[in-house]
């Protein structure tokens, strides 16, 4: 979101608020991979436009690889 820590935190959880209370689903776009899948139940990868990776929050943060897809590698 290209904003402060402690602001993203915020967001985050603002909005974790409104899909448990309201029912509302987001679609965020979050180059921190961490922070976001911590918050989502669904998780996408893009490479260059085209999704690269899908699956679950969990499945996607178990992967050991996946910083290296999302960041390429090295």
């Amino acid at each position: 979101m290209g904003l402060a820590p402690m602001i993203v935190q915020e967001i985050f959880e603002i909005v974790a608020q409104l899909n448990r209370e309201q029912q509302v689903s987001f679609l965020i776009a979050e180059q921190n991979i961490n922070v976001a899948l911590n918050y989502a139940s669904q998780g996408y990868v893009l490479d260059t436009g085209r999704v690269a990776l899908s699956g679950s929050a969990a499945e996607l943060l178990a992967r050991g690889d996946l910083h290296d897809i999302y960041l390429g590698k090295q």
